[in-house]
């Protein structure tokens, strides 16, 4: 009756602790870099767009000059 428990558990070595802090943290910067990639991707989209759409404006803008001027001489 004076033996171990079943339900004992040892404590953890600080190798334990340790190793155990460095597969977590390796588990939380995949996902975080994850995350940063995405953000930074949406926002290259964005600027992508915007340029896009500041192109669209200075080429309509051209063609409605050169319609006016060849309206203007016709």
């Amino acid at each position: 009756m004076g033996g171990i428990s079943e339900k004992f558990v040892p404590e953890p070595t600080g190798e334990d602790i340790l190793s155990d802090v460095i597969n977590r943290l390796h588990r939380l910067k995949d996902p975080a870099r994850w995350n940063v990639f995405h953000k930074q991707l949406l926002v290259q989209e964005e600027k992508d767009r915007e340029n896009h759409n500041n192109q669209d404006i200075a080429c309509n803008s051209k063609k409605k000059k050169s319609n006016n001027n060849h309206t203007n001489m016709g």
